[in-house]
């Protein structure tokens, strides 16, 4: 019967269905999938689920269980925590909150049980010649990816992204430059702020930093990293990690010495943003008297 609603959808047969009911029906077939354990059909049900409702935690939820039945671990893992995110801010769903936090800790279980997860060889089907040349050819894939801003293209790079990485971490490609990695997570990050996913900002952004950075890189990490802190909720740290001096020419150096990709206009901004926001959390301190 779903699969008939959904024919019904996908011809046109029922028109001007609203994109989050058309969701539903493939995360409520996605579910039924699961529970055959047709990992594949459920992987493809619940990622159409998700690109018509990017707010639907349920169908990432249902996404992970595909993808851990799949034994891609790093991707289910990254699906639950999403996943879990969404159904607290979005849904209000405590109960499957609660399931997908606990499928993340399974996950995490059958991931530590490689060894490491760097172990585990993400997205399998992305191949990459295990050369530095093939790593650029890869880079440069991720980056046209991330520039259409289209979302599903921007989940797209983000593999590509988390492949090349892997690769360089692994050392199946000898001779990485020691640069390589934090750019590769300041893109990652620049990828997430487009997709408006902060918690993976700030994470990426950290990691990056604490890989010694260039000082160009390191000015474009202060501003993701600021801006994600505004969006968390967390005016003072936003404030703190604002490059000092404020960098006029922010997106000029960018373009001159740096590749991460993002836009000159998110500087500005973000500086305008952190001083109305950081005033206003001051007033709720205490005061020196």
């Amino acid at each position: 019967w779903l699969s008939k609603a959904l024919w019904l959808v996908d011809s046109k047969r029922v028109a001007d269905v609203p994109s989050h009911e058309h969701s539903k029906l493939l995360s409520k077939r996605a579910l039924q999938h699961i529970n055959l354990q047709r990992w594949a059909e459920a992987e493809a049900d619940s990622t159409r689920a998700f690109v018509l409702d990017a707010t639907s935690g349920r169908a990432l939820h249902r996404r992970a269980f595909a993808r851990f039945g799949l034994d891609k671990l790093e991707a289910a893992r990254e699906d639950a925590e999403r996943a879990e995110r969404l159904l607290r801010e979005f849904h209000d769903d405590v109960i499957e909150a609660d399931a997908a936090a606990q499928l993340r800790k399974e996950i995490a279980k059958a991931i530590a049980s490689q060894g490491a997860a760097v172990a585990e060889e993400p997205y399998p089907e992305i191949k990459i010649d295990h050369t530095k040349a093939g790593l650029v050819e890869a880079k440069r894939k991720a980056v046209e990816l991330y520039k259409t801003e289209v979302p599903e293209h921007l989940e797209e790079s983000l593999k590509w992204f988390t492949k090349c990485l892997w690769l360089a971490e692994a050392g199946k490609v000898r001779g990485v430059p020691s640069g390589y990695l934090p750019v590769m997570h300041l893109n990652r990050a620049c990828a997430f702020s487009k997709l408006q996913r902060w918690d993976e900002v700030e994470r990426e952004c950290g990691r990056a930093l604490e890989l010694g950075p260039s000082s160009e890189a390191r000015v474009k990490l202060g501003h993701l990293l600021s801006k994600a802190h505004l969006k968390l909720g967390k005016p003072l740290a936003a404030r703190d990690d604002a490059p000092e001096p404020p960098c006029e020419d922010f997106g000029g150096r960018l373009r001159r010495g740096h590749d991460g990709a993002e836009a000159k206009e998110d500087a500005k901004p973000v500086d305008v943003d952190i001083a109305k926001s950081t005033a206003l959390a001051s007033r709720a301190l205490p005061q020196e008297r």
